[in-house]
């Protein structure tokens, strides 16, 4: 299944999880976001049970990024109960962002 495309229409349901939400900043030119993308899709199937794994794409969504402050990507938001808890920039591997799931937990 993959991460879930973050769009207006669904942001508010995403973040309102009761599960920590993890979102995925990325533009489709960004080549460090292009090599981030797998493994965050395949991060998605594997804790699907426990996290929610989204990506947004900044172009489509520009006042989101506008509004986490974001200057580039990749970014990865970290949210809890539709609260920013921390965030990580540039192309982390799975272990770092696997660790950073388990601290908002």
């Amino acid at each position: 299944m993959g991460a879930v495309n973050v769009t207006k229409e669904n942001y508010e349901a995403i973040v309102a999880s009761s599960v920590p939400v993890l979102i995925d900043l990325y533009a489709p030119w960004c080549g460090h976001c292009q090599q981030l993308l797998p493994t965050v899709e395949s991060l998605a199937d594997e804790v699907a049970d426990r996290y929610v794994i989204g990506k947004l794409n900044v172009d489509e969504f520009r006042e989101k990024a506008v509004e986490f402050g974001i200057r580039s990507v990749p970014v990865m938001v970290f949210l809890r109960n539709g609260k920013e808890m921390t965030r990580l920039a540039g192309n982390k591997s799975r272990e770092e962002i696997l660790d950073a799931l388990e601290k908002i937990s």
